[in-house]
This record gives C-alpha cells, sequence and structure tokens, in this order.
C-alpha cells in the first residue's frame, strides 16, 4: 500500500499525482496505519501541574493560587518526602520550593536526582531577601529564587519566564 501511494506521488503524468503535500502525507499515513492527524487534534493536551512545597498551610495556599493563576494545577505538599513522592509519580512543568532553612535546599536536591525531574524548573522561595541565601539555592540546582513576602506579578512573570524557557 505505501508502494501504491509512492507511485502515486512520483508518476510521470501530473494528472496521477496528488494535488498536493497534505494529500500526499494523508495517504501516506493510512498506507502506513497511522492514526489521523484529525485524532491527535482530538486528544486533550496532558494536565500541566506544578509541586507547591510549603509546610505552612497559608503560604502554601497563596502560592498554589498564584501557581493556579498561571493556568497550572497546583499540587500542595507539605515537605520534601510528599514532594519527592508526587515527583516520582508524574512530571510537572513547575516546582516551586518554599521550605524553611536547609529543607527546601535538600528537597532540591533530592528532586533533581529523579529522572524525570532532571529539568523541571525550579523556584525556590525563601523567607529573607538575603544575596547569600539566593547564592545557595542557584548554587543546589534552584532555577530562580524569590524572596518573601512574594510580589503577585513578579511570581507569575518568573514562573513563566522558567516554564517557557523549559519548554
Amino acid at each position: 500500500a505505501v508502494d501504491d501511494v509512492i507511485a502515486k506521488a512520483t508518476a510521470r503524468d501530473r494528472a496521477e499525482r496528488f494535488a498536493d503535500a497534505g494529500a500526499f502525507a494523508r495517504a501516506l499515513d493510512r498506507a502506513a496505519g497511522a492514526p489521523s492527524t484529525a485524532s491527535f487534534r482530538a486528544a486533550a493536551p496532558a494536565p500541566r501541574r506544578a509541586l507547591v512545597v510549603d509546610g505552612d498551610p497559608a503560604s502554601s495556599a497563596q502560592l498554589a493560587g498564584l501557581v493556579e493563576s498561571l493556568g497550572l494545577t497546583a499540587v500542595p505538599c507539605r515537605d520534601a518526602e510528599a514532594a519527592i513522592s508526587e515527583a516520582r509519580r508524574a512530571a510537572a512543568a513547575l516546582v516551586v520550593i518554599a521550605l524553611a532553612g536547609t529543607a527546601g535546599l535538600e528537597a532540591m536536591k533530592r528532586l533533581r536526582g529523579i529522572p524525570l525531574h532532571e529539568r523541571t524548573p525550579v523556584l525556590l522561595v525563601a523567607p529573607v531577601n538575603d544575596p547569600d541565601v539566593a547564592g545557595q539555592a542557584l548554587e543546589a540546582g534552584a532555577d530562580d529564587f524569590l524572596p518573601r513576602p512574594v510580589s503577585a506579578r513578579e511570581f507569575r512573570a518568573r514562573a513563566m519566564r522558567l516554564i517557557r524557557i523549559a519548554d
């Protein structure tokens, strides 16, 4: 069947050839048994999710709201263990880590050890605006850093930039 499609595409008489490249591609797909492109368009896109790792429920809710304002589904994780478990379960478009002290850095290092998340953008939110903390976060593998209090506008801009770069 594929040979017939190729023969038609290369026929000496132009009237016997396909009308255009699209017709040729569709005929070739049919002959090869590939699903039509219409079935690809009909399929719903995979849901995009973001892990929000924060031990404080109020802060977690705020960050989850910001994540959802980006059109992502927020998956709240109360600690590093919950985040690692979720990260192993499915891919995420973004990870927001807001754990105090070294817990955030350790969670990020463990996350980077999961093959599914080696390149997932990580935005670390820290309780202070300290250049040393920001430097440690970036050296440990964070893609960006935000101090508290978090500006909604800056969060959205930085998160979208990270997601765009990763795509």
